[in-house]
């Protein structure tokens, strides 16, 4: 099973607005798992041309 996200692990318990339930299922969700955090640049969204990234 692959799952993305844009936001980090730590920031989608407002998703479930029950801490307790959200960290359950992060629990369930990355237990053996191997978790890829992938940084850089935007190839979907790139920034506008003559304007640097933040």
């Amino acid at each position: 099973m692959i799952i993305t996200s844009n936001q980090a692990i730590e920031e989608w318990s407002p998703l479930f607005n029950d801490a307790l339930l959200a960290g359950a299922t992060m629990d369930r969700l990355l237990h053996h798992r191997q978790v890829i955090e992938i940084e850089g640049d935007s190839f979907r969204n790139p920034p506008a041309k003559g304007k640097r990234a933040a």
